[in-house]
This record gives structure tokens, C-alpha cells and sequence, in this order.
């Protein structure tokens, strides 16, 4: 752990002191302190590139209020759940958005990240059905994490595939989250796995569930990268709004 202002350790280590806590537990404490302070600095920087990339496009860029800490934890509460550490800091900085319909044609975490008042488990959409049968057969149309990503359902499913009368099923706790909705055409969702914070993309009309990014970090990373490679595609999409 390294630190610039050792002033500020003072105080905090002095205050362990007076609780009566040992030496490794406020290190402990420090460490998992600073940590969050260097993940959130990384989030504020990857929506700021992201929406710097967009400035000439406002109606593509993500500006809201992050999601406050008694939305999360209620979200959590709610369904019995844990978010991965880094979707909780980067909705922090700024929750999703209603989505465009029919707008830009590009998976961007700006424009396709709902807000997390419209999270919803995936295991409860009517649809949740093909992706088991996808994952119990051979799988061909759904990525190999996805089976580890939705253990506990899976078993679940195969010992009663008729989801509208599996009371095993549904007492689970949500595995996979929609998050996100992209392209209309083709019915396009976001699934984030609440195991290992991985994001999917499920495609229902062909139907195909892939990998989309490994974190929240790397999905707004790629949709950087995106914006840089299709400029000339978002200012059209823009323009024919």
C-alpha cells in the first residue's frame, strides 16, 4: 500500500488504536480503504473518456447521477444478491439511462446500461427457458462460462425443465442480472453474471448468448475503442435521429 499523504494514515491508525483494534486489522482496514479509492478514480476516468469521446454526440453520452449506496444495498436486499464490487463502482459514478430506441447501432456502455431501478433477474423473463435448454444440450449457441456462471439454476433445470412449475427453480437467488438492452432488431440484452461480474450479450433472435466483456471496466473500455473506430458511423446514426 502506497500512499502520499501520511498525515491522513496518522490519524486513521490513531483512531484503530483508540477502538482497541490490532495492527493487522487496520491494515487491513487501510488497505480495502485506498483500494476503493484507486477502483473509483479508475471508473471516473473510463466514463469521462468515454464520454469525452462523445462530446459532439450529447445524446449519446451517459451523464447521470451515479446510483446512490441505499439503491444498491436495497437492490441487493431485495434479491437476496451481492453486485460485484466494480458494477457497484461504476454505477457509483453514473447509473444507467432509459434506452434509445432505434437509435445508434453500437454497443455502447453510454447508451445500452439501464438504470439500475430497471435491473431485473433474468431467471424470471419468460425467455430464461431457451438459454437452459441451450445450456443442457450441447450448448453450441451459449459461451462455456455461462454453464459455471448459472451452476445452481442449471441443476435446477434439469431436474424439471417446465420453469412454471420448477418451485426450486424460482427459490434460487438470481444468478444472471439484465443490466442492459442493445440493438432492437434483434432483441439484444445484457446479462451480468452476479458470480464472477462478466457481461453477456444475449441476441434472442438467432437466439445466441456470447461473452461480451469480462467487467464492467472492460465494457467501457470497448465502447471507447468503438466510438474511435466508428466515428464516422455514430455521427450519421446522430445526424438520422
Amino acid at each position: 500500500m502506497r500512499v502520499d499523504n501520511h498525515v491522513h494514515i496518522r490519524h486513521i491508525m490513531l483512531y484503530h488504536f483508540e477502538k482497541g483494534h490490532t495492527a493487522a486489522e487496520a491494515f487491513r482496514d487501510l488497505n480495502e480503504l485506498f483500494e476503493n479509492n484507486d477502483q473509483n478514480k479508475t471508473y471516473v476516468d473510463l466514463w469521462q473518456t468515454l464520454n469525452d469521446k462523445l462530446s459532439l454526440f450529447p445524446r449519446y453520452q451517459n451523464k447521470n447521477p451515479g446510483a446512490s449506496d441505499v439503491d444498491i444495498k436495497h437492490f441487493e436486499q431485495h434479491h437476496r444478491i451481492q453486485l460485484p464490487d466494480d458494477v457497484k463502482q461504476a454505477i457509483h459514478i453514473h447509473d444507467g439511462r432509459d434506452k434509445i430506441d432505434y437509435g445508434l447501432c453500437l454497443r455502447l456502455a453510454s447508451t445500452d446500461l439501464l438504470p439500475l431501478s430497471q435491473w431485473v433477474p433474468f431467471e424470471e423473463r419468460d425467455w430464461a427457458s431457451e438459454l437452459f435448454e441451450e445450456l443442457s444440450n450441447d450448448g453450441s449457441c451459449a459461451v462455456k462460462s455461462l454453464q459455471d456462471d448459472v451452476q445452481a439454476h442449471l441443476v435446477a433445470y434439469r431436474k424439471n425443465s417446465d420453469l412454471k412449475k420448477n418451485k426450486a427453480f424460482h427459490r434460487l437467488s438470481p444468478e444472471l442480472i439484465v443490466i442492459g438492452q442493445g440493438m432492437d432488431d434483434y432483441c439484444e440484452e445484457y446479462l451480468l453474471s452476479v458470480r464472477t461480474g462478466r457481461i453477456y450479450l444475449q441476441i434472442l433472435n438467432i437466439p445466441e448468448w456470447k461473452l461480451h466483456a469480462e467487467s464492467m471496466a472492460e465494457w467501457l473500455r470497448l465502447s471507447s475503442e468503438l466510438v474511435d473506430k466508428n466515428l464516422k458511423r455514430v455521427k450519421e446514426s446522430y445526424d438520422d435521429d
